[in-house]
């Protein structure tokens, strides 16, 4: 098993505390994926019970089962900042794992991707990240060092998401994936 780099620590920790752990309490609980579905409700306008809305409450139930399964090893229904560097640390190793990043990855997309084209926008990329209190600034440059002819496909999302998640070149545009959240 690899050992994680300061830097790839560094971006992976952001992931949990800016983006899962809506509550601040150090773990990623039910309560936090039950408040992310409504900031990506907001996010996409639509209303409470929605066929959209469903759908986002699908997409992020199925996210929650997978990480309790791949990152829970205490059985303790939380997943820590420990367990979750822990469980990303084998992903070279372990196909569970790579199953995750490939499903968190494809559920990201379609979530933030509220005109079902298949790419983003950058309307669409900022309403759904700045709900979790990235600001907007960071995200609109970060898109627009990102996004090829004015928005980013499945397939360049899934290159930015490889250089975030798995790169350590400092200077990889993947890095700005969450606006930099890691700086």
């Amino acid at each position: 098993m690899a050992t994680l780099s300061e830097f790839r620590r560094n971006k992976l920790s952001a992931v949990l505390t800016k983006l899962f752990d809506q509550d601040g309490n150090g773990v990623i609980n039910e309560e936090d994926i039950t408040a992310a579905v409504e900031k990506f409700r907001q996010a996409r306008k639509c209303e409470v019970g929605s066929p959209q809305h469903e759908k986002i409450k699908g997409f992020m139930s199925k996210l929650w089962c997978t990480l309790k399964e791949k990152f829970d090893t205490d059985g303790d229904g939380e997943i820590s900042l420990k367990e979750w560097l822990e469980g990303t640390e084998r992903d070279s190793d372990d196909e569970k794992v790579k199953e995750f990043r490939s499903n968190f990855r494809k559920i990201m997309f379609s979530i933030a991707d509220s005109g079902g084209d298949g790419s983003l926008n950058k309307e669409e990329y900022v309403s759904a990240f700045s709900r979790f209190g990235l600001p907007e600034a960071k995200l609109s440059a970060s898109f627009d060092k990102m996004a090829e002819a004015g928005a980013i496909s499945e397939a360049r999302w899934g290159q930015l998401w490889e250089e975030y998640f798995r790169g350590e070149d400092a200077s990889a545009v993947g890095n700005m994936l969450f606006g930099g959240v890691h700086e």
